[in-house]
């Protein structure tokens, strides 16, 4: 089911800063790109997720999702990388959204 009600975006993920790993570039220009819009969360999903299809990274796993905390309403990128013989784990807040 499609959701028709917009909301704003806001505070995109830098790319970096402190994390284990690098969020892809394709991925931050997404969401620098959503960043103030006012839009649905169904399409801007659809936008990350033609970003992460584009990023060259080599994850058996990538996956948005939608979180409704308290507070801070947010779309997170989670991806399980292999890495030897285990596989890491790691998520990002891609962008936070509010209310109109």
């Amino acid at each position: 089911m499609k959701t028709l009600i917009k909301k704003t975006f806001y505070n995109p993920h830098p790319g970096l800063l402190g994390c284990p790993l690098p969020l892809p570039e394709a991925i931050v220009q997404a969401a620098a790109h959503i960043d103030g819009k006012t839009e649905t969360i169904d399409v801007v999903l659809d936008v990350l997720c033609a970003a992460v299809d584009r990023s060259d990274s080599e994850w058996r796993r990538a996956e948005l999702k939608v979180h409704y905390g308290e507070g801070l309403d947010f779309i997170i990128l989670e991806v399980e990388r292999k890495c030897d013989r285990d596989s890491v784990s790691h998520g990002w807040r891609v962008i936070c959204f509010k209310d109109q």
